[in-house]
Parts: structure tokens; sequence; C-alpha cells
């Protein structure tokens, strides 16, 4: 009887153009991420590196301890603080400037130095007469 009910019409859940739906497209899958996210991830994350390379050392340093990058557990003020030598208002204090220096990069209206140096670009764009190309060095 139960087998009866389960494969009755009413039942079979149906796709949007009235065939049977496979079950993926029923249950999302919510304990695996999809790998787009992590390939969006390991980017964003080579990015905000590559970012903290570009500003001050010692402002890198403290986003780096504050934000636990680089596999290390976020710290919080007053402990680096201690590490860098600084009071836990100036950690604060840098922290807060350097986020703004980021975010500047990140927001500018027009590409900034950062990008047009560290991130290749192919382009199928023929170069402007009267100007070189800078080639790049052979691997």
């Amino acid at each position: 009887r139960a087998v009866k009910a389960y494969h009755a019409p009413s039942q079979s859940p149906t796709g949007e153009d009235g065939e049977g739906a496979d079950l993926a497209d029923i249950f999302e899958d919510t304990r695996n991420r999809a790998p787009e996210h992590d390939v969006e991830r390991k980017e964003d994350f080579s990015t905000i590196l590559k970012l903290l390379d570009s500003i001050d050392e010692r402002d890198a340093r403290v986003l780096r301890l504050r934000f636990g990058l680089e596999g290390k557990e976020p710290l919080t003020l007053k402990q680096i603080g201690v590490e860098v030598g600084l009071t836990r208002e100036r950690v604060r204090q840098i922290e807060v400037e350097a986020l703004k220096k980021l975010q500047l990069q990140l927001t500018d209206a027009k590409p900034s130095r950062f990008f047009r140096e560290n991130m290749p670009v192919e382009s199928t764009e023929k170069p402007r007469p009267g100007r070189k190309r800078k080639q790049a060095p052979d691997a």
C-alpha cells in the first residue's frame, strides 16, 4: 500500500517543463558548498594578500594579526599591541586606517595601480601608434 501511494502521480515531482524532476533539482545539498564558491573564496583571499603587500608593512602586519590571515588565529587589539609594541588604541587606529587604504584601492573610480601591476589581463586590443607595450618577462 505504501509503495502504491509513493508511485501515485500526485506524489511525483515535476519540473518546469512538466517532466519528472530529479531529486537533485528538488533538494539542495546544504552540507557541501558548490565548487565555484571555493574558487571565488580562494581568488578573494589571494586578492586580499596582494592588497596587503601594497600597503605599509606595519599596517599589513596589524591586519594579518587582527583577522588571522595566513593560517594564524585572530588576535585581540591588546594581543597585537603586546606583539608589536604599541598601545591597544594605536593598534585600533592603524587597523581603521589600513582598512580605509584597502577600501580605497578597491573602490577607486579608475583601476588602481595595484590592479594594473599585479593582475595580468590578456587584451585583444591593438597597441596604439606611438606607444610601446611592455613585454612580460620570459618565464
